[in-house]
């Protein structure tokens, strides 16, 4: 139970941190086996506590002085200098920090996330507790502190500051939205409205802004009533099409969702603008530092030589360590740390880095390695690139394939130019005969990203099936992120996650409706209806019938595809060559074998009798050195299929060569017999594996 004492309370904390500190092993530790140290055990200690309870600042400012004191060296009774303060330590790597955590920070962070968890799951018998007791007529973010709270109410509430700092509505039906007052527009920082209120009132809702009928944004009231950047962004915000309410969600997440890294980062720069401190803006410099392909303990040398961190003669008398500055080694100049690694003439503990070069006026790299540590380094590259080398084979379709029964198969596909502000929508249908039963283009203006023109694709194949009655469909995308979020059981936060919800309920309410994800090359008829979408007005459908525009795209492919295989030609030519002398020489080799072994003759009897007494065994050994070489050549082929990014291209271009090849997953099926390359075999392959092929007699086996 904790008293009335919270520093009392938890001073067990700090005590378990000094006994692990105080280690006598750990005084062996380089700077960055300290780090390590101190990231992964030190600062795990309090988090436990931290989750919960909001630790007292004195607590917190002296369990990171121990942190810091264990980190620059100390001994007892003996103080050393810390170069520099632990709260920009803390700062992150690329801040020119090395990410130790704030406790303070961390501690709200922790905090924040049991705030959402109180928000997130309101049916939990913990948070109906806390609501029946704390804020029973209101919610959370409004509750007041009450009378005579708990130390864990008293946390929580300190922390939704943060929790506030980071939470934006999702626009579904606008109509928990106030225009002026909400932060719901995805812009840094404020997240609220700039513009002056005008022709609609102060306490108005999202919903106005909204055409109920057509479900989505009225954009001539949004550009009377916002400036010209706030009303561009707003356009392009999706909104439910299906009217679900409105919800607050993560802003400083990718998946919208909070997380203690993304909140913690939130608090630190919230502190940081408190202060006056000034963003760092040579992030570039010291990321390019921490992936410098050396030891830790040299990058964490390199940091403290950039942060003028040194113990330096000129450092240590600014420190009134020392009286003078000048250089004890060429009593020439004041010893500052460029003169000490660069410009000093003396041999001194510094010359061992004279490789390093500077990078806009900062350190490098240029520590130089040992000829041992090289010789290692390039042993590990040549055996990881030799790992890497075997490119399995791709089990996956090559080729659309019709759907089975009554089934009707869907393909939907989308396109987006960001510079146009334009987006375009393919969708065809087709029947288990390969026959098309309908096809639609559709131009869409106001689309946020790429990701979102694919959710609104789906949704609009989606709304054509209904619009026909369609009972029993298979619907297949190339976009796999949209395909995995429609049928997750989660759900989706994102910006754009109200119309995955909408795809959900749509396919929950039709058992006989499936979303599969399919390769780009089973996807090229919709991939070239949205093509065309772009470049038209306004919706078409054909029912029956397809655009003729769409012969021109299935051409341009296929000349695209003929001049990647006629790169490749001549290599897969000199390979097979080699192929084939090898070939004969060990089928040479292998007949000879058979001739000694089973003739009469007594001296090649005797013959072969004195070869296994000698221990030659030749022909073994060239046998072996054959079948070596064989599976070298078999890797090069492998390494045409990674080469030319299809399977399908690499069957069509063996075929036309004259090499049998297995697209299943075997690999090659044998060795290739000749390298014979007529018109006739190139129309033949070009027609069996072309993928979701289209020609000028489509009307009887289109894209089948």
């Amino acid at each position: 139970m904790v008293g009335r004492s919270r520093y009392q309370a938890f001073s067990i904390v700090k005590d378990r941190v000094w006994k692990k500190l105080s280690n006598w092993k750990n005084q062996f530790l380089s700077p960055s086996g300290k780090e390590v140290l101190i990231k992964a055990v030190i600062q795990a200690i309090p988090a436990y506590y931290m989750s919960v309870f909001k630790l007292p600042k004195k607590l917190s400012d002296e369990i990171a002085s121990l942190m810091a004191k264990f980190w620059w060296g100390f001994k007892q009774r003996e103080n050393r200098i810390q170069w520099r303060s632990w709260a920009k330590m803390g700062w992150s790597k690329n801040d020119g920090g090395l990410g130790f955590r704030e406790l303070e920070a961390f501690n709200q962070a922790l905090l924040a996330k049991q705030c959402w968890r109180v928000m997130m799951k309101p049916h939990s018998m913990a948070v109906v507790m806390l609501k029946e007791k704390y804020f029973r007529h209101t919610d959370l973010l409004h509750a007041p502190l009450g009378f005579r709270p708990s130390v864990i109410w008293r946390s929580l509430w300190n922390a939704r500051d943060l929790l506030r700092e980071g939470l934006v509505w999702r626009v579904g039906d606008g109509r928990s939205i106030k225009i002026w007052k909400d932060k719901w527009v995805p812009r840094a920082i404020t997240f609220k409205i700039q513009s002056s209120i005008s022709i609609l009132h102060a306490e108005a809702k999202v919903e106005q802004l909204i055409s109920v009928e057509k479900k989505e944004w009225n954009v001539e009231l949004v550009k009377e009533v916002m400036n010209e950047e706030e009303a561009e962004i707003i356009s392009k915000l999706p909104i439910s099409l299906s009217g679900l309410p409105d919800k607050q969600i993560w802003a400083y997440s990718k998946n919208a969702l909070y997380t203690v890294r993304s909140a913690y980062h939130v608090e630190i720069n919230r502190r940081r603008r408190e202060r006056g401190e000034m963003s760092n803006k040579s992030g570039e410099v010291w990321r390019k530092v921490w992936l410098l392909n050396i030891p830790r303990v040299v990058k964490v040398f390199v940091w403290k030589t950039m942060l003028n961190c040194l113990p330096t003669k000129m450092n240590l008398m600014k420190r009134s360590v020392v009286k003078e500055a000048t250089c004890p080694v060429c009593m020439n100049e004041n010893e500052t740390v460029c003169h000490a690694l660069w410009s000093c003439r003396g041999q001194g503990m510094y010359g061992l880095v004279r490789g390093v070069q500077c990078i806009n006026g900062r350190v490098g790299r240029g520590i130089c390695l040992s000829s041992g540590q090289t010789d290692f380094q390039l042993a590990q590259v040549k055996q990881t690139s030799k790992a890497n080398s075997g490119v399995p084979i791709s089990n996956k379709a090559t080729h659309w394939k019709p759907p089975m029964g009554e089934i009707l198969k869907v393909n939907w596909d989308a396109t987006w130019k960001a510079k146009e502000d334009r987006s375009g929508i393919g969708v065809v249908i087709r029947d288990s005969s390969g026959e098309i039963v309908a096809s639609l283009c559709c131009p869409r203006t106001k689309v946020q990203d790429a990701m979102v023109a694919e959710v609104y694709a789906l949704w609009r194949a989606m709304k054509l099936c209904v619009e026909l009655n369609f009972k029993k469909v298979q619907f297949e995308g190339d976009a796999l992120s949209v395909v995995k979020a429609v049928n997750s059981s989660e759900e989706c936060w994102e910006r754009h996650g109200q119309v995955v919800e909408d795809l959900k309920d749509a396919l929950r309410k039709r058992i006989g409706w499936a979303v599969v994800h399919v390769d780009r090359c089973c996807n090229n008829v919709a991939h070239s209806l949205a093509k065309i979408a772009l470049s038209i007005q306004e919706e078409r459908v054909w029912m029956e019938d397809y655009p003729k525009e769409i012969l021109k795209c299935e051409e341009a492919a296929s000349v695209n595809m003929e001049t990647r295989m006629v790169a490749m030609e001549q290599l897969v030519e000199k390979l097979t060559n080699e192929m084939n002398v090898l070939c004969e020489k060990s089928q040479a080799l292998k007949d000879d074998n058979q001739d000694s072994a089973h003739h009469g003759d007594p001296s090649a009897n005797e013959h072969q009798e004195s070869r296994q007494e000698e221990g030659g065994d030749n022909d073994q050994e060239e046998r072996k050195h054959m079948q070596d070489e064989l599976y070298n050549l078999r890797g090069k082929y492998e390494e045409i299929i990674r080469r030319m990014g299809s399977s399908s291209i690499v069957d069509q271009l063996l075929v036309r060569m004259g090499l049998p090849y297995s697209a299943k997953g075997s690999g090659l099926q044998g060795l290739p017999v000749d390298v014979e390359r007529t018109s006739d075999r190139c129309k033949t392959a070009s027609a069996q594996c072309s993928p979701d092929p289209i020609g000028p007699n489509a009307a009887q086996r289109l894209i089948r």
